[in-house]
């Protein structure tokens, strides 16, 4: 965990140390419970087409993909 130090505006702080109170939670205990809880620093699963795009081009029948429109696929796609 890396410690880390920010500005608020007074409000701001004080509005956050009475509802980390009311919790019965440190300060930066409650900062930190807000920053998880709205998905910042979590990795997003991705789907099997979303982490290999190339997939949906294995069909069978008409609609198959031949090999030169995969490899053109991967070449455009990887070669960056």
């Amino acid at each position: 965990m890396t410690r880390t130090q920010l500005y608020l505006p007074d409000e701001v702080y004080e509005q956050i140390k009475l509802e980390a109170k009311q919790k019965n939670m440190s300060f930066a205990g409650y900062v930190r419970l807000h920053f998880e809880s709205s998905g910042i620093g979590k990795k997003k699963k991705m789907t099997l087409e979303e982490r290999y795009p190339f997939i949906g081009m294995f069909k069978w029948g008409k609609n198959a993909a031949n090999n030169d429109e995969i490899d053109k696929f991967l070449l455009d796609e990887y070669a960056k």
